[in-house]
């Protein structure tokens, strides 16, 4: 291996070990004492821990809602899935009017309708 290649890979190497060394060492927030709104802001910048917290809060609420419009379980999981990742990808244009768990609803419910069009088109 070059040497400038091996310096390259060592030093990255040591950054990745500082930084799992920071995120091990670091207090881990309480993230279900959090109110929505703290939450969000933490899925701003892309907060792995939060999002995990927004989607156990929200998952079974926005399922019910999916299955009841696509009536198949796996299209449902399917949707549900797309719905949160759209969610948190644009989730700087959740301005905060509304409650957060109607804008998701409706990214789900215009997701879900999407579906059965597909649906429709596949089978006509």
């Amino acid at each position: 291996m070059p040497t400038h290649l091996k310096i390259n890979f060592t030093q990255k190497c040591n950054i990745l070990r500082k930084t799992h060394l920071i995120y091990r060492n670091a207090p881990q927030l309480k993230l279900k004492d959090k109110k929505v709104d703290e939450l969000l802001e933490l899925c701003k910048h892309n907060h792995a821990q939060a999002q995990m917290e927004v989607y156990n809060r929200y998952h079974q609420t926005m399922f019910i809602t999916t299955l009841k419009i696509v009536h198949n379980k796996m299209d449902a999981e399917d949707v549900m899935q797309e719905g949160f990742l759209t969610a948190f990808n644009r989730i700087d244009q959740y301005k905060g009017e509304n409650n957060f768990g109607g804008w998701l609803k409706q990214i789900i419910i215009r997701k879900s309708i999407h579906i059965i069009g597909i649906r429709k088109r596949n089978y006509s």
